[in-house]
């Protein structure tokens, strides 16, 4: 952190990739494959490195103003390794999910109100996937989000508060053809709603 002014502090934080490696048994039976999948089975990816700037400015004691802006290395999640061995059949997959990366931008505001605070913010994230390239696995898509809160102090010792969060994660189109059968389609309902509470008080 940096504190710009008396009125202005600037955030910046900084997330490395990290390499995500999986193994397990797996024993499939009663298929009408010539032969039941056994073995053991590794899973491989990398999850992306990201970087967020923030800014937070004081309007006056009762209003202050929030702006972020980020960066994902969703690209670097793109090549997935799948690994059967020790079974009949012993097969190394590799899948490109052909993923790009992504960027993100939001804005909140806080109102202080003598015992009261309430904030609202908003914010976008991009795909990492084009329509085309979207898998029913993992449909990611763009996503918009709108929270808010309202937290009381009636005194020095008790603090409450109740939030919200509307999370639009869009239409997550699928359009995906393979061994020659097209399978496309679309999520209706492709939303989250997230409801909290919080209660603290200080001996």
């Amino acid at each position: 952190q940096y504190q710009i002014n008396d009125k202005t502090l600037l955030g910046v934080v900084y997330r490395s990739e990290a390499d995500v490696d999986l193994s397990g048994d797996v024993d499939i039976k009663n298929t009408v494959l010539p032969f039941s999948p056994s073995g053991r089975v590794k899973v491989g990816w990398d999850n992306p490195q990201l970087l967020e700037v923030g800014i937070q400015h004081t309007v006056n004691d009762s209003f202050t103003l929030f702006f972020q802006a980020g960066w994902e290395d969703w690209s670097a999640f793109s090549n997935n390794q799948l690994a059967i061995t020790g079974g009949p059949v012993s097969q190394v997959v590799e899948l490109d999910r052909n993923f790009k990366d992504t960027w993100r931008a939001g804005v909140g505001m806080a109102f202080q109100m003598d015992d009261t605070a309430l904030l609202l913010g908003t914010s976008y994230d991009s795909s990492p996937v084009r329509d085309s390239d979207r898998t029913f696995d993992l449909p990611f898509d763009e996503q918009f989000r709108i929270s808010s809160a309202i937290i009381r102090k009636p005194n020095e010792g008790l603090n409450y508060g109740v939030s919200a969060s509307f999370v639009y994660l869009g239409d997550g189109k699928v359009d995906q053809t393979s061994q020659g059968v097209r399978a496309s389609g679309e999520f209706d309902q492709n939303w989250k709603l997230f409801l909290g509470a919080n209660l603290g008080f200080k001996f």
